[in-house]
This record gives C-alpha cells, structure tokens and sequence, in this order.
C-alpha cells in the first residue's frame, strides 16, 4: 500500500518543522490518529519538543524526514485500532473500508440533496400534482419556486423526441409522477370537475 504522506509531498516543505497537527492538517485527520500512527512507526524520524505553557511534550518531524517517510511500505493497518474513516483516509480498499465509504458518501448526497430541495418545497409539488391544480411537473415546480432540474432530477429540459437521460430521476420526480399517475386514473372513470385542469399525456415526464 502506498504511503499517505505520498500524496502530501508536494505541499512538504523540507526545511520546515512539522508538528502532530500539521500532519493532522495534511492528512485529514485527527490529532490523536497522528500520534497513534506515530507510535506504530508510520511516521518515523520524529524528535521530542517542549509544549509551551503546557509542560508536556509533542513530537517534531523535519519536512525532510515525512518526504523520505513518505517514500516507505507503511506498517500493516491494524484495524481493531482506528476508525474506518482514519482507515480509509490512509489508503486501505478493503471490503469493510470501503462500504463505510459508500454509505458515507450516500449520507452525504442525501444531505445535500435535502438542504438543495427540502421535504417542504417536494410535498408542495406533489400536492399540486395530485390535486389537479397543473398540467405538469414543470408548472408544478414554477409554483413551488424550485428549478425543474430539482425536481425531475434533470439540469435541462429535453425533448421528447431527444434522448432519454440515463439519471435516476430524483425522489420527487418518482413520487410527482406516480401522484400524476393516480390522479389521472382517478379521474378517468368520469368527467373532471368544472375548471378542473387534467395531465396531458403529451406533457414530457420525467425519465426513469
């Protein structure tokens, strides 16, 4: 496995002294991961330096010493020791590692996606969807005060006759177009109301 420092070593000065959060910084984690990986020899070549007004002690690594470290096989990872974010920071693939890493990078978009389009503004367009109040998800999304892309998952409109987005559609454009779906069939079996307003079949849909 290559060394994590290898990916640092452009931004190493070798002239400047580094200490644990400086490594902390470079690295992406934790003081305390620094240091335990200090003291498995991750990071060798390291002195000892007073703390100032505290009475302790911390380790010292020349830039010279992380850019040869940094050109070394790494100790094996023990992971009974770290996190599995401080064991993927550090370059391990394994199975265990790596599924933390895609569930987290799923809670990530989830949380992004949330902030972009709350629950509040996707109940609205779905709310005008199934009770007839607009003929398509884009007029529902105009009466929402959200851009179509949030909400059929789609940066630009495409035209039918184009080709199909190969995106899954976001969560509302699921759930509009199922709502558009219901209300359409709901009123199939009769008339619509006076002034009602129907989803023309014509109308583009989101793409699945």
């Amino acid at each position: 496995m290559e060394h994590p420092l290898a990916h640092a070593v452009d931004r190493i000065d070798p002239a400047v002294l580094y200490r644990s959060d400086d490594l902390a910084e470079l690295l992406g984690l934790a003081r305390s991961s620094v240091n335990t990986l200090a003291l498995s020899g991750w990071f060798p070549g390291f002195t000892w330096e007073r703390e100032p007004n505290v009475g302790g002690r911390q380790r010292v690594w020349t830039g010279a010493a992380l850019i040869a470290a940094a050109d070394t096989e790494p100790p094996a990872l023990d992971h009974s020791r770290y996190a599995p974010s401080t064991l993927w920071r550090l370059g391990c693939g394994c199975d265990s590692c790596l599924a933390w890493h895609n569930a987290d990078s799923r809670t990530r978009r989830r949380t992004a996606a949330d902030a972009a389009f709350p629950e509040q503004q996707r109940q609205e367009v779905l709310d005008l969807i199934s009770a007839g109040a607009v003929a398509t998800i884009e007029e529902a999304a105009v009466k929402a005060e959200v851009t179509r892309g949030r909400c059929t998952g789609s940066p630009a409109a495409t035209t039918t006759s184009g080709p199909r987005s190969t995106k899954p559609p976001s969560r509302c454009a699921s759930a509009a177009s199922g709502a558009a779906d219901r209300a359409a069939t709901g009123r199939a079996a009769g008339e619509p109301h006076a002034g009602e307003r129907t989803v023309r079949s014509g109308d583009q849909r989101p793409t699945f």
